[in-house]
């Protein structure tokens, strides 16, 4: 195994990257890797960094990762989905669940954890407890040579404000310490506005273009996604 984990580390070919991170796993450090792959050390300490925050989460529970939301936020920003994080944390060997008064009445339900494998739905209500939510940025499609008006917008957690006004949406959700459960992000069907010189009350709606995957230089969105 270990030869043939070398020979992948050895050949850039599509799956490099996976070598890398199996190395990682059987212990290899950043500079064994780099010596192997001949890549630089700044880009495998980031993926380093990646396999560090998987084996903390891969040794908690549930309980123990509810009780550090840094972690979380964390693994948010370096781009770790829901469904990544649920495969991770593992069930409590003990659970003490009571029904409080004090819950919102949005505790009660299948979203909130009492128990068991740990879910992709497990994670986000725990996450949107906390206040880990995304924020909504904008591209600067001008380069900064005329104030930009089109909408070309993403999500990320790497911000502390929206970009663009939200209807709906009246927090930031930028502190991990807050519990309240309103949404950052209003659902689809609250995206109105209303037209200049419109008497309307209730306005237009919008059309929204939503695409799929990461923003990377190079790419342009308005072809790939429309």
């Amino acid at each position: 195994l270990e030869a043939e984990l070398k020979k992948e580390l050895a050949n850039p070919t599509p799956v490099q990257m996976w070598a890398i991170a199996k190395a990682f796993e059987h212990g290899m450090d950043v500079e064994e890797v780099h010596e192997l792959t001949s890549i630089d050390r700044w880009f495998l300490s980031k993926l380093h960094g990646l396999h560090m925050i998987k084996g903390t989460m891969k040794s908690m529970d549930f309980n123990q990762l509810r009780n550090q939301p840094e972690l979380l936020k964390e693994a948010k920003l370096r781009g770790f989905s829901d469904r990544q994080i649920a495969a991770l944390v593992s069930e409590p060997e003990r659970m003490e669940y009571v029904a409080s008064p004090a819950l919102l009445p949005v505790d009660y339900g299948s979203l909130r954890y009492t128990g068991g494998p740990v879910s992709e739905a497990h994670i986000r209500h725990l996450r949107k407890k906390l206040g880990i939510v995304p924020v909504v940025k904008q591209i600067d499609t001008l380069a900064a040579e005329y104030p930009a008006e089109t909408n070309y917008l993403y999500l990320t957690y790497s911000g502390e404000e929206h970009d663009v006004d939200l209807a709906g949406s009246e927090k930031q959700c930028s502190d991990v310490k807050v519990t309240d459960l309103t949404p950052a992000i209003p659902e689809p069907l609250t995206l109105k506005f209303q037209a200049q010189g419109s008497d309307s009350e209730e306005g237009e709606s919008r059309i929204i273009v939503l695409g799929c995957g990461p923003y990377r230089i190079g790419s342009s969105v308005e072809f790939d996604w429309c």
